[in-house]
């Protein structure tokens, strides 16, 4: 005990985790063992839950990595992960480490120009990509962003700089063709759409969910044209708290916007892949963040 208690501190301490990654190795310098701080151990885990739910099977090495394939033939990394998610700590870092498990196993179909979409994130999902007007990733507002990826059996799958040349497309080329194809799914009614005629204030309003593409949405060409006859007005609201879920409704007066907005942070606030709580106008230019300003 008394080791124990020079290493960890006195029993009414209790325990302190080991800070950091400790390795110990032979003389020869092989491992023997590989001892984790606690939150380490945990996001191991969790990468590896990622894995396996893409249909790879998955397990945790002597390293800070994981073992892909049944015989664990592929190490998989995890340092550069666990430094994106310690600076950010978003979920959609396991997204990635499963995006690359795939990749490297060769599991599902192939990133190609027919499963390329646009996909609305927001800024800390942004950290290793720039973001341009005339680029891969373009600003929405509000501190989103537009960016490309590819739908692969519902995983997505981000496009970046260096794959435009594979594609061989330029940046405009590849927003044009995703457009078409994220209308594709509208039309095909991938995505759903549902009308329901007394909302807050008695006003009509359009929910958009049942896909990962719903509030992606946003950007159909022809979103205006589609409700304005439902909701009676050509002047369109859009909240999109979450990736899955849409909102459309008049402007209304501020009194019914607010009944609006405590609408969605009441059924929507709980979503794992959170947006933003603000709200977008569709004008002749396209989609623009709407600031309350002098509106009624």
């Amino acid at each position: 005990m008394g080791l124990l208690r020079k290493l960890f501190g006195k029993k009414d301490e209790g325990l302190r985790p080991v800070p950091g990654a400790s390795v110990f190795a032979d003389s020869k310098g092989e491992v023997l063992y590989n001892m984790l701080d606690p939150t380490m151990g945990q996001f191991m885990g969790q990468c590896i839950g990622a894995a396996k739910r893409s249909g790879i099977k998955a397990k945790g090495s002597g390293q800070f990595s994981i073992l892909l394939g049944d015989d664990g033939g592929q190490e998989l990394a995890l340092d550069r992960f666990w430094d994106r998610f310690q600076e950010s700590h978003d979920q959609t870092v396991f997204d990635s480490v499963a995006e690359l498990a795939r990749r490297m196993m060769k599991v599902g179909p192939e990133p190609t120009v027919e499963r390329l979409y646009p996909y609305v994130v927001p800024e800390e999902y942004l950290m290793h990509q720039q973001t341009e007007p005339g680029g891969i990733v373009r600003p929405l507002g509000h501190g989103l962003h537009v960016g490309l990826v590819f739908d692969l059996e519902g995983l997505v799958e981000s496009l970046r700089a260096e794959g435009l040349g594979r594609l061989d497309l330029t940046p405009e080329q590849a927003h044009a063709r995703a457009i078409e194809n994220l209308e594709l799914l509208a039309q095909e009614q991938a995505v759903k759409m549902a009308l329901f005629p007394n909302g807050p204030s008695g006003k009509p309003f359009v929910l958009v969910g049942g896909h990962w593409a719903a509030a992606t949405s946003i950007l159909l060409p022809k979103l205006r044209q589609l409700v304005e006859g439902p909701l009676g007005s050509r002047d369109i609201l859009i909240s999109i708290p979450h990736r899955e879920a849409m909102l459309v409704f008049p402007y209304g007066d501020r009194t019914h916007r607010n009944a609006l907005r405590a609408l969605v942070r009441e059924k929507e606030s709980d979503a794992r892949k959170p947006l933003t709580f603000e709200l977008f106008t569709l004008t002749g230019h396209g989609v623009e963040p709407f600031e309350e300003g002098e509106q009624p």
